[in-house]
């Protein structure tokens, strides 16, 4: 039981630890509401990356430790401890403990809609797949034999545009090549496996969740800005309000006209935001360079840490 009870300690730990910083987030989502597309969308991704990367960095460091030295590669401390109580995989603890148990509790709690997450996720990819079998290629887009207002990028593992031949014959020139780079930009900034991914983080952290909405509003506001590079921001414009008259898409991956659709042409019918470098992908990176060299540096000072807030939460821990 020992294992287990540290195995269930050091994930508690983390699975709570990630609760506290996705609340503790929460108040920087009005100022940045007012910020451009592009750092609202690297902002988003951001908070969502690093708590999840904190949370496992927890969770591995509590038991990088004992868990060499329960290989013979490194020291085990456990009988320096003076009655602290620690997380040995040898050598206890026989349970989670309280704040540990309390984090197991919330794991357990999220995971049904966690799964329906992913269940949800696997069934769209299968849709996916199936629509894009029945389309024909046509310049960047697959146009499928239907009526229904269907104008969305799916797929996890080959992002794909579908469209619908009824909606692609309906659409001017101009509007129809709009459409194409909007859609385009969603593929190149693998918009389909961000947005599973923050579904999925925000289906297990509720806290999440808001800035999974903030991403999409932005991931969609860039993509028009990318359109409107391609043709003009009127006729952008034009062309997501003919997509959302064809009817209401389906919910079906990231749709041209699938939320905001009124709030985006205000605003394409106002200037360009500033042109600002993306820094999300590199700042996540960073902080998952940093977290690993605390790992491999400091893993020691981590598993101490964690055994210290754990002791916190078990009765006799001190």
């Amino acid at each position: 039981m020992s294992a287990l009870g540290a195995l269930g300690g050091a994930l508690g730990l983390g699975i709570g630890l990630c609760w506290l910083l996705a609340g503790a987030a929460a108040p920087a989502l009005g100022p940045i509401r007012k910020a451009g597309p592009g750092p609202r969308a690297d902002l988003a991704v951001w908070v969502n990356g690093g708590v999840l990367l904190v949370g496992i960095t927890v969770v591995v460091g509590a038991l990088i430790a004992p868990g060499l030295g329960a290989l013979g590669l490194g020291v085990d401390h456990c009988d320096v401890h003076d009655g602290h109580a620690h997380l040995c995989l040898r050598h206890g603890p026989a349970g989670p403990g309280w704040i540990g148990g309390f984090g197991l509790a919330l794991l357990a709690a999220r995971l049904p809609a966690a799964m329906a997450a992913l269940r949800d996720q696997l069934r769209l990819e299968r849709l996916g797949r199936g629509l894009a079998a029945l389309g024909v290629e046509s310049g960047g887009l697959r146009v499928v034999p239907t009526d229904a207002p269907l104008c969305h990028t799916v797929g996890l593992l080959r992002p794909t545009t579908l469209i619908s031949g009824t909606l692609l014959a309906g659409l001017a020139p101009a509007a129809a090549t709009a459409v194409r780079a909007h859609e385009a930009a969603h593929r190149r900034a693998h918009d389909t496996r961000v947005a599973a991914a923050l579904e999925l983080a925000a289906a297990l952290f509720p806290p999440l969740a808001p800035w999974r909405r903030l991403w999409a509003a932005a991931a969609e506001e860039l993509a028009d800005e990318a359109a409107a590079r391609a043709t003009d921001r009127l006729t952008v414009a034009a062309a997501l309000v003919q997509v959302a008259a064809a009817g209401r898409p389906p919910a079906l991956g990231l749709g041209a006209a699938s939320g905001g659709v009124e709030a985006r042409v205000l605003r394409l019918l106002g200037p360009a935001p500033a042109a600002r470098p993306r820094w999300g992908p590199v700042a996540l990176a960073g902080l998952a360079l940093t977290l690993l060299a605390a790992l491999g540096g400091a893993h020691h000072e981590l598993h101490h840490a964690a055994e210290t807030i754990f002791s916190l939460g078990a009765p006799g821990g001190w």
